[in-house]
């Protein structure tokens, strides 16, 4: 009886441990951690921006008697620099790192350049004191553009397209004809055109994300466009009986730095 009932005892606690090593070796059930998601670049955008602008051409005058032979010319170099500021709004889509977007912006702008020609007006036979000005008053430009996402809320691009600008250029003769014709008579002149200029646009820039949905830009443009012209046409003036008419030709491109904000919807 005693022997059995070691027997016993000795298969029971055999089989406890076996329980045990069993239930240790038994797969152990986990849980996995959700992914982070990634920053995504697709979707609209809003934003403004503001920056500077640098704007470099030339001046050129033709004034011409087309019933005589009487021509005279004037012509001028300028670099001015000025203020932009003005609004965006685009699409961005995203695939693995690429990044393509089309991007619509307008600005307003004080670019205005000017030359003066000192007893040298052409549409008065060379002499009398003229101003000849050239201002762009707004800026505007549609761009596509194609960049890589250097990091998840890095985006390098490049951007071209279309641009347009809305350009006003003056002639203005202000002073007075020599005495020996009419001191009391004072002699002035002005004409001005303003045009809507076409041409195009290319540059580069950088953008970072921010918390939300915020980001902000960096952005550099070359911008150039078809000459803007103001023709004048035949006045009366003290200097001689052969009145000139002719053209004022403004040719220019615009360097435009600019730092912005977008908000995507």
């Amino acid at each position: 009886m005693r022997n059995l009932f070691l027997a016993g005892s000795s298969l029971a606690l055999l089989m406890s441990a076996g329980a045990v090593n069993a239930a240790d070796l038994a797969p152990q059930a986990y849980t996995k951690a959700a992914p982070v998601p990634l920053f995504s670049w697709t979707g609209f955008y809003i934003g403004l921006n503001i920056g500077g602008a640098s704007t470099d051409g030339d001046i050129r005058v033709v004034a011409q008697n087309l019933a005589v032979t009487d021509e005279h010319r004037f012509s001028d170099t300028f670099h001015k620099l000025g203020f932009v500021g003005g609004g965006q709004i685009g699409y961005n889509w995203q695939t693995g790192m690429a990044v393509l977007g089309l991007e619509a912006d307008a600005a307003w702008t004080n670019l205005k350049s000017s030359s003066e020609a000192l007893d040298s007006d052409p549409f008065c036979h060379g002499k009398g004191h003229a101003r000849f000005s050239s201002t762009i008053d707004w800026l505007a430009t549609v761009r596509g553009r194609a960049g890589i996402a250097a990091t998840p809320a890095l985006l390098l691009y490049v951007t071209g397209g279309l641009a347009v600008a809305g350009v006003n250029v003056t002639y203005q003769n202000p002073g007075a004809p020599p005495p020996v014709f009419n001191p009391a008579a004072p002699f002035v002149n002005t004409f001005s055109n303003r045009d809507t200029q076409f041409g195009w646009t290319a540059g580069f820039g950088a953008e970072y994300a921010l918390g939300g949905n915020w980001s902000v830009k960096g952005e550099y443009l070359r911008l150039q466009f078809d000459n803007a012209n103001l023709h004048v046409p035949f006045i009366t003036q003290p200097f001689s009986n052969n009145p000139l008419q002719g053209t004022v030709r403004v040719s220019q491109d615009i360097d435009l730095f600019r730092f912005g904000v977008n908000y995507r919807l």
